[in-house]
C-alpha cells in the first residue's frame, strides 16, 4: 500500500501538470460508453470529455461507479483535500512538538509528567500533570470523552 505522504506528492505532481479544473460530471453517451465531462458553469458553454469509460452490460454498476469516482476526483476537489491534509499535518506536528519536548524534559529531569486538560469557569488549558502520564492527544481525547459523558 502506498504511504499517505507519497500519495499526496504524486497527486501534487499530477496537479502541477495543469489538468482541467472541475466540476466534472458523469455523462452517459452511447450504449456502451460513459463520459466524465467538464462543463463550465457559464451558460451555453461547451463541455469537454475528461475520460471515457467503456461499459459492458455485466459490468454496468462497476463501470458507472468508476466513472463517478473519476468525476469526484477533479483537480479542485483534490486541491481542497490536500489543503485540509496539510492543516491536519501541521496540527499533528504541533501535538508531536509538545509531547517530544515534554519527553525530553522528563528524561533530563528524571520526571514522569504527562498532560491533562484543566478546565474551569474562566478558561481551558493543557497543563502538565505528574499523576496522569498522558500524551497531549490522550489528554484532549480524555477531556472530550468526559465532556460527552457530562453532556448526555
Amino acid at each position: 500500500m502506498i504511504e499517505a505522504q507519497q500519495a499526496a506528492e504524486r497527486i501534487r505532481e499530477a496537479l502541477e501538470k495543469g489538468p482541467t479544473d472541475g466540476p466534472w460530471f458523469v455523462t452517459p453517451r452511447f450504449q456502451d460508453k460513459v463520459d466524465v465531462t467538464h462543463s463550465s458553469l457559464e451558460p451555453g458553454a461547451a463541455s469537454m470529455t475528461i475520460a471515457r469509460v467503456t461499459v459492458r452490460d455485466s459490468w454496468l454498476t462497476e463501470q458507472m461507479s468508476n466513472a463517478a469516482f473519476i468525476a469526484i476526483c477533479s483537480p479542485d476537489n483534490l486541491r481542497a483535500l490536500l489543503a485540509e491534509r496539510d492543516e491536519l499535518v501541521k496540527d499533528a506536528e504541533r501535538l508531536d512538538y509538545l509531547d517530544t519536548r515534554n519527553a525530553r524534559k522528563n528524561e533530563r529531569n528524571g520526571t514522569i509528567y504527562g498532560w491533562w486538560l484543566n478546565e474551569n469557569h474562566n478558561r481551558i488549558a493543557l497543563e502538565d500533570h505528574d499523576q496522569r502520564k498522558l500524551s497531549a492527544r490522550e489528554a484532549i481525547d480524555a477531556a472530550r470523552a468526559d465532556a460527552l459523558t457530562k453532556d448526555n
